[in-house]
């Protein structure tokens, strides 16, 4: 719980920034285009966009809040589509790190496994570059 919560409030300071800050500076970084782009997403999906957004591990959690925060979406809603979608993955990372000291071993084994074909895989596709030029 105290991860869930943790997580909600940085959540919630980086959609506070943004709505402080407002807009022209990330116009200025991101260009208009960009921000229009995101605007219509949060417009045409709002909450659920958050939601599916923090439900995707790779989906940066910072630019969600801080792009959220330049909508009209309200606050609550937000906080509850963040926390929801957060909910899932905070328990699992907290049910592993609990129980990590009697994995550690097949961890081990399976960040070797994915080590190993990463580095497979990079020298297949170097072989073939080299044949192809």
């Amino acid at each position: 719980m105290l991860s869930l919560v943790s997580a909600a409030l940085a959540a919630s300071i980086s959609f506070g920034i943004a709505r402080a800050v407002g807009r022209a500076p990330v116009e200025a970084l991101v260009g208009r285009g960009s921000l229009g782009r995101a605007d219509r997403w949060f417009e045409r999906y709002g909450a659920y966009a958050v939601l599916v957004a923090r439900l995707i591990p790779v989906v940066s959690f910072d630019a969600i809040s801080y792009a959220a925060g330049l909508t009209r979406m309200g606050f609550w809603r937000f906080l509850g589509a963040t926390t929801v979608g957060m909910a899932p993955a905070t328990f699992a990372y907290s049910y592993l790190g609990e129980r990590a000291p009697q994995l550690v071993g097949v961890l081990l084994v399976v960040f070797g496994v994915f080590v190993a074909a990463a580095v497979v895989a990079a020298v297949v596709r170097r072989r073939r570059r080299g044949k192809s030029v």
